[in-house]
């Protein structure tokens, strides 16, 4: 109570930690992330909490970082996770399918090459961040390397990877989830869209993405 104008407030963080704040910048931080993380399906929650208890049980212990550049060492380690996933991917050309998904594929590609937009990678080196989940003993679990757009505090998803090693722990999940935390939790966040980019992989309806459409056409045939 105050019998004058009151412009801070004087706040407790979790760790005991006395800060002042304006009271226009205070915001509940936990609320907010409650709020996001009760939107998501009782099982994603449930699997969330399963994956930070599995790898506490077993001892291990992930941490994430922005990385801004790579070094050399870095590079060839994220080539290491991703190549095997991409050739496994890959492994079936057109010439496996039918000749009914080969006409379809056909037509998917001269969509995509006539519509598509794809981003400049060349042109965005300078925003081309990693997000790399890091094992105590510090080898890479996951990443998720992406292009940041300042301009509207969205970051769009260029390749993503999980270590083998330790997928039974859901790294590449459990940094995603704890990175969205840590932009709600700021107040101001640096990040407000995630897109995930072409894809219809699970995870991304884990985390509540919406579908977009980024080009229609309709064929009439006669």
């Amino acid at each position: 109570f105050a019998d004058g104008v009151v412009d801070f407030a004087t706040c407790v963080d979790k760790t005991g930690k006395r800060y002042n704040i304006e009271l226009d910048n205070i915001r509940g931080f936990e609320d907010d992330f409650e709020k996001y993380r009760s939107s998501l399906a009782k099982s994603v929650r449930r699997n969330m909490t399963t994956a930070f208890n599995r790898a506490e049980k077993n001892g291990l212990k992930f941490t994430y970082e922005v990385a801004r550049t790579l070094d050399e060492k870095t590079i060839a380690e994220l080539s290491e996770i991703y190549l095997p996933r991409y050739n496994k991917k890959n492994k079936r050309t057109i010439g496996d399918l039918s000749k009914k998904a080969q006409l379809y594929m056909k037509v998917r590609n001269a969509i995509v090459d006539f519509s598509g937009k794809p981003i400049d990678v060349l042109s965005e080196i300078d925003n081309c961040w990693c997000l790399i989940a890091r094992c105590d003993n510090g080898e890479i679990a996951a990443f998720f390397h992406y292009v940041y757009r300042p301009e509207n505090k969205t970051i769009y998803q260029l390749i993503a990877g999980v270590n083998e090693k330790y997928q039974w722990y859901g790294p590449g999940k459990t940094q995603l989830y704890s990175f969205i935390k840590d932009e709600i939790e700021k107040g101001k966040p640096d990040v407000e869209v995630i897109d995930l980019t072409r894809g219809n992989e699970g995870y991304k309806y884990d985390f509540n993405g919406e579908e977009l459409t980024t080009s229609q056409f309709a064929f009439n045939i006669k």
